[in-house]
This record gives C-alpha cells, sequence and structure tokens, in this order.
C-alpha cells in the first residue's frame, strides 16, 4: 500500500472535517445490530476480508485550521459539546445538580484551555469523590473523564498520529461490532473520531472503567436500547468474586503478579490495579453472555484470561466472540491462515511507517502501534503459531526501532523457543538502532537471565 503524501492528507483532513471519513462504519443504518452483522468471518482465510493498514503520512496537512491540527481541534469541540449535552439529560433524568464546576471544565475544553482542563477536571473529580456528593453524581463522572482523555490525547499526540491511529481501529471493525478500548490512548483516540464521523456510529466501550458501577449506569443509559447492559447486581457479584478470592490467595501466601492486600483479614480488600482489569475482564464476559452472537473488537486481552482465550486477531485488534453464541469463528481458535494474515499485515504497517521520515520514528503512533503488534505476537505463540510470532515481533522492532520492549519480547520468545544463542544478535540490533542505550539493555538481559 503506498503511503499516502501531502495531497491525499489534505483530501483526508477534508473529508473528516465533513463527518464522511472513509472507513467501515460499525452499525451503520441499522438499529440494535450488535446480535449479527458479520461482514467477512475472521476464520474465512482471505486476506479480502481481513482489514489493511491504512496510515496517514505525517508529511502532509499543515497545522492550519484547515489542516490536521485544525480537524483534531473542532472534533474535541463537537466531543465535548455532546458530552456537555449528555451530563445534562443524564442530570435531569437522575434529578442531580451539576456543580458550575463542571460546566467550567467543559467550556475550557471547548476553549483550548490546558491548563484550565486539567484544573477543572481534578476539582469536579474531588468532588465526586466527597463524602456529601449528591447520590447518583458517579453516573456523570464517566461522560467528563471522557472527555478530559479525548483533550489529554489532543494535548499528547500530533494531529496527523492521531487521526490516522483512530482511522486505523476503526476501520478495522465489522458491522455491529462493539469496540473496548484498554489503554488510555486506545481508548480515547478512537471514542473521539467514532462520536464525530457522522452517522452510523459504533459502541464504544473503556474497559478500564468497567469496574466502576458509575461508568457500568452510564453504559446502561447510553446503550440500553442497543444491547442488554450491565447491572449494579454483575457489578458487585464480579467485585465480590475476586475480593473473595483475593483474600483466599492472600491467606495462602499465592498473591498474582500486581497483586496486594492488606495485613489482616480485618482490613478491607481493595481492587487495585490487577483488581480492577480482572473484574473489568469478568464483567465483559457477563457482557458477552448477555448479549449471545454479539461479536466484540477489543484492543488488548490481559493474557491468560478468559476473555484472552476467546480472542484471535483481527487487524491491529483481537476479536472475541459471546461463548453463549457459538459462531463460525470458534472462539479463540486461531487457524494458521488467521496467523499468517496477522502476521502479514504487521508486515505491511511496518514497511509503510519505514517509509516516513526519520524524525517520525519516535512518534505516539509508532510506540501504539508496536505494542499492539507485540501484543498479538504474544497470542501467536501462546497457540503455537511460532513463525507468525516471530514476524509480528521483527515487525514491532521496525515499527518502533526506539522501543525496547519489541525486542525483549522477541528475546523471550527466542530464548523459550531453544535459541539462546540468537538473543544476543537482537539486543546487538537494538543498540545498533538506538546507541546509548546500554544500561536499559543490561538490566533487560539480567531480568532473562542472559550472560
Amino acid at each position: 500500500m503506498v503511503v499516502l503524501g501531502g495531497v491525499a492528507v489534505l483530501v483526508i483532513v477534508l473529508a473528516l472535517l465533513r463527518g464522511s471519513a472513509t472507513r467501515t462504519t460499525p452499525g451503520s443504518g441499522e438499529a440494535g445490530a450488535l446480535a449479527g452483522g458479520d461482514a467477512g468471518s475472521a476464520g474465512s482465510g482471505s486476506s479480502s476480508a481481513r482489514p489493511k493498514p491504512r496510515l496517514m503520512s505525517r508529511s502532509g496537512g499543515g497545522s492550519g485550521p484547515s489542516g490536521a491540527a485544525g480537524v483534531v481541534a473542532s472534533k474535541v469541540v463537537e466531543f465535548s459539546q455532546g458530552r456537555r449535552e449528555l451530563v445534562e439529560k443524564l442530570a435531569a433524568k437522575l434529578n442531580v445538580p451539576v456543580s458550575p464546576e463542571v460546566d467550567q471544565f467543559f467550556s475550557a475544553v471547548e476553549a483550548g484551555d490546558w491548563r484550565a482542563i486539567k484544573s477543572m477536571f481534578h476539582t469536579v473529580a474531588a468532588q465526586a469523590g466527597a463524602a456529601d456528593a449528591p447520590s447518583g453524581f458517579a453516573a456523570l463522572l464517566p461522560a467528563i473523564r471522557e472527555t478530559y482523555a479525548v483533550a489529554e490525547a489532543k494535548e499528547a499526540w500530533p494531529a496527523e498520529d492521531l487521526l490516522s491511529y483512530g482511522q486505523t481501529v476503526l476501520a478495522a471493525l465489522k458491522p455491529g461490532m462493539v469496540y473496548v478500548g484498554g489503554s488510555r490512548w486506545g481508548s480515547a483516540i478512537p471514542s473521539l473520531l467514532n462520536e464525530t464521523s457522522g452517522e452510523g456510529r459504533a459502541v464504544l466501550l473503556d474497559q478500564s472503567m468497567l469496574s466502576d458501577p458509575g461508568y457500568v449506569d452510564y453504559l446502561g443509559l447510553m446503550y440500553g436500547d442497543r444491547m442488554t447492559t450491565l447491572s449494579k447486581d454483575d457489578t458487585e457479584r464480579a467485585q465480590g468474586g475476586y475480593l473473595a478470592g483475593l483474600r483466599e490467595r492472600a491467606r495462602s501466601n499465592e498473591l498474582r503478579p500486581g497483586e496486594s492486600m492488606p495485613e489482616g483479614d480485618a482490613r478491607p480488600a481493595v481492587l487495585g490495579t490487577a483488581g480492577a482489569t480482572q473484574v473489568a475482564e469478568n464483567l465483559m464476559l457477563a457482557l458477552l453472555y448477555k448479549n449471545p452472537g454479539m461479536t466484540v473488537a477489543i484492543e488488548k486481552p490481559a493474557p491468560g484470561s478468559p476473555l484472552y482465550e476467546l480472542a484471535t486477531p483481527m487487524g491491529p485488534i483481537f476479536e472475541v466472540r459471546s461463548p453463549a453464541g457459538g459462531g463460525e469463528s470458534g472462539g479463540g481458535v486461531t487457524t494458521p491462515a488467521q496467523a499468517e494474515q496477522a502476521a502479514n499485515y504487521w508486515r505491511d504497517t511496518a514497511a509503510q511507517l519505514q517509509s516516513l521520515p526519520e524524525t517520525d520514528s519516535s512518534s505516539s503512533r509508532r510506540q501504539s502501534m508496536a505494542e499492539m503488534a507485540v501484543a498479538q505476537a504474544n497470542m501467536l505463540a501462546s497457540r503455537s503459531l511460532g513463525g507468525q510470532a516471530e514476524q509480528t515481533y521483527r515487525s514491532a522492532i521496525d515499527i518502533a526501532p526506539m522501543s525496547l520492549e519489541p525486542a525483549h519480547e522477541l528475546a523471550k520468545y527466542l530464548q523459550g523457543a531453544g535459541r539462546a544463542n540468537e538473543v544476543q544478535q537482537v539486543f546487538d540490533e537494538y543498540l545498533r538502532r538506538n546507541p546509548g542505550k546500554e544500561n536499559e539493555v543490561e538490566v533487560v538481559r539480567s531480568r532473562l537471565g542472559v550472560p
């Protein structure tokens, strides 16, 4: 695929301004099409049925009102206005007073005042966490958090990178799919483009917020007419089940990586990051069981989790089919043909990115795409698809040569495959591309036990 030059970028930017960006539009023209709408089986083996890389060159687009920066700014304003209206509707429905600081937060986002955005967001978050917070206020906070995240993405990402990354994720979705973002950018950026690109908007969920009861209420109000959503009972069962298991593991000194437990069973257990991730995955499974036949695209399922076992690579992300609905994809079975398609996808992505200017080598887009490639390589390796896994690790290195993670993961794979003699070559090549990183490499080598 040819990387778009400046003229083509300008065409795409203008199309985005009109809200008509070319992509697969999940659910377009079909209300409640979440139970079907499979535009090509994931196991078909046909390369035409799989999404191909769609990357925007950073050589064009400009930074003026008609360029990529102007597109992103206008989209953030539109997103904020939509979430402001939603907060007002939710507040009226729940009979919850909206503080002046909430209005000031949205005004700051729409004015592009990052300092004021941060200040007002933290003020509103503190209000929500106060003991005297109005009942029901928690259901308003997810919309505010989503708005903060897209404003933060605008500040953190070059505009062209942001547009390209979001388009790449959304273009991978099949009609009727629900997309679940797991990372900060993997949720915020696709949400921004999804909500500001005209009709046919997909259902997008933030997995990191699923363990929050307020977010579950929010999803019910947002998408209750499009799918069977989660309930407070679902949340309480998921949290209670995890905490009971945590206490048991603490008593037997078998805590999992990332888990912690206050000393003494009399003290309350808290979820923590690892717990919130596990609870969110359990809630996603509950959502799948409630919606038989629903297909979900997820950014990065946690390795070893039940959700991970139901997933298979699909473009830059993963497809997860409901365990209650069966279907052609066969759950998390990854065929050699699918593995080959995944490896080819990342090879093509790397080739496109390598054709961009050298100054682009440290972009946020490259880092995020490399992380997604590594996640798929790890899955392929875990399913004994080693050849495709190795190719995908090497593509991840080419995508983000400045990042040590892909080299580290490739070295682990080679070591586990009994090819320890090749590990040093991986690190030598990394240092050739990144002189002065000897200390960082030494730390990784030590973790692997490489002499």
